[in-house]
């Protein structure tokens, strides 16, 4: 295919674009005369929905904040605290222990089993020392 030929393909697909467009555009015209609904007069009136319903979206985004802020002191803030005496116990400090506050009773039983372990690790580890000083002790 020559460059001409090339040429003029793209030129006749340009014109039946063209002529699409113009089409939707008499439609779209077409219709808001038929319904006196144009394009213009939906963004003015969405506007206008949108400024009378604004105390609402004033209260819906008060809403949201609540309920991440419940949230937050509910969910997150526990999980932190078990999560730094997890951190504590992988820094060997066995014995150490977590008081969730503000939490919901899952978290409290969490709290509890957490609690039970980490005692139970100190005095494994206790166990193993006096094991140790023991065995030296016979073996010294």
């Amino acid at each position: 295919m020559t460059l001409g030929k090339k040429i003029d393909s793209m030129e006749k697909n340009l014109s039946e674009i063209s002529q699409d467009l113009f089409t939707f555009a008499e439609y779209d015209e077409k219709a808001a005369e038929l319904t006196g609904y144009s394009n213009y007069s939906y963004w003015t009136s969405t506007w206008n929905v949108f400024m009378k319903n604004r105390i609402a979206m004033f209260f819906m985004v008060l809403l949201i904040v609540v309920v991440f802020r419940f949230v937050h002191t509910k969910v997150t803030s526990p999980m932190e605290e078990l999560i730094q005496g997890a951190r504590e116990i992988a820094l060997g400090n066995y014995g150490h222990q977590v008081e969730v506050q503000n939490s919901s009773d899952e978290f409290e039983y969490l709290d509890k089993a957490f609690n039970t372990m980490s005692s139970e690790l100190k005095l494994r580890g206790m166990e193993r020392t006096l094991v140790c000083q023991l065995y030296k002790a016979a073996n010294g």
